[in-house]
């Protein structure tokens, strides 16, 4: 099979790139940045640099059409926000191949907080009281409570703008606005939990729950422990099969004191849980076809991203943790067999570096900012 993946510059797509490859497919990959993680792989056929979707969505679909038909792709993938804009032309993707994500109208429901956080998918979860915010007089009700709540925009990634439980002078700093419309959602107290999912046509085929050891910021993991969770199982069971959902997705959860599960929000795109899959589990042939069995992780070693862990471990734990949590995990970057992306990162990092200072971003948001979906009309 010839797999075309979108995002290479994001370590779960090097992941999927190996293990595609691994298994005898030709793996070809498409960004908008030049110096992908992915790119440098040995797994990799052909990288495309193309259009920025968020500057031309046409240019960009245009130009990943034009990559299928050329390539003989059979399979496209895609990891990362680019997604939103492939799904919009769902139609004629399909027309010349196979696509793992499902519609527009459905991932748009997933990626609007307030969407998601207004339908129970299931008896197993629910999402937090929730409020719509689109002008500041709108939060005039929390000022007394502000501590009890957590303010987002309804469009946003990697906690970058999340306030939880603010004081008076950060929630000034939120202004809502109809162009920029952000949620009020009951701050749940508890075990953070996040999940990765592969579903085909509502049947959930590979599923993963884990804990963020170490976080860069509120909302990036980059240390990873699978963990067992029932519950949050079941309501993605019972998300998918409501939505009749095809495609990777995960969830970001909170469980409380009494065990009670808090889904947060939804984000139907690959997440850090591929990480958790050890090569011999199942996990392409569920993206690619049918299973007899949900597939879940067998790893034993939890997997990081070794240089962010090194570079930013300190300031969360002490060296005597950080040493022993380094040498007991596997990094998903490196691999004595694929050295290139792990010797070749520098280039990576500099590039996004680069749009952080230029669009003068955080780096966790200059690394999605040219693929970026906010509701806009496509």
């Amino acid at each position: 099979m010839r797999v075309l993946l979108t995002g290479a510059r994001a370590p779960v797509t090097l992941d999927l790139a190996r293990r595609f490859h691994a298994q005898g497919h030709a793996v070809f990959l498409a960004d908008s940045l030049r110096f992908g993680v992915a790119a440098f792989s040995r797994a990799v056929t052909r990288m495309l640099v193309v259009p920025a979707p968020k500057a031309s969505a046409a240019r960009y679909v245009d130009a990943l059409l034009g990559a299928v038909d050329r390539w003989k792709i059979d399979l496209l993938v895609p990891t990362c926000e680019e997604v939103f804009f492939i799904a919009h032309h769902l139609d004629r993707f399909r027309d010349v191949c196979a696509v793992c994500t499902d519609s527009l109208e459905k991932l748009e429901r997933m990626h609007n907080k307030w969407k998601f956080s207004q339908k129970r998918y299931s008896e197993h979860a629910q999402a937090p009281e929730s409020h719509l915010l689109n002008d500041t007089t709108h939060l005039e009700p929390f000022h007394a409570d502000s501590a009890n709540w957590v303010f987002k925009p309804v469009y946003s990634r990697f906690a970058a703008e999340t306030r939880i439980g603010p004081d008076a002078a950060a929630l000034a700093s939120v202004r809502p606005s109809a162009a920029k419309p952000w949620i009020a959602q009951r701050r749940i107290v508890g075990q953070e939990y996040s999940t990765y999912s592969v579903a085909r046509a509502g049947r959930l085929q590979a599923h993963a729950v884990y804990r963020s050891e170490y976080k860069v910021g509120v909302g990036s993991g980059i240390y990873f422990i699978a963990c067992q969770q029932p519950a949050i199982e079941a309501f993605v069971r019972d998300f998918v099969a409501a939505e009749s959902y095809t495609g990777q997705i995960g969830f970001d959860v909170i469980v409380d004191a009494e065990g009670k599960p808090w889904v947060l929000e939804a984000n139907p795109r690959a997440t850090s849980g591929v990480h958790l899959f050890a090569p011999r589990d199942a996990l392409i042939e569920a993206i690619v076809g049918e299973v007899a069995d949900c597939v879940r992780p067998s790893a034993s070693a939890p997997p990081m991203l070794g240089l962010a862990l090194a570079v930013f471990g300190l300031r969360m734990r002490g060296l005597g943790k950080l040493v022993r949590d380094f040498v007991r995990a596997r990094d998903v970057v490196f691999a004595w067999s694929d050295p290139l992306p792990t010797l070749l990162l520098p280039l990576a990092v500099a590039e996004i570096a680069g749009i952080a200072w230029r669009e003068r971003r955080q780096l966790t948001e200059a690394a999605t900012y040219d693929i970026e979906w906010n509701g806009e009309p496509l």
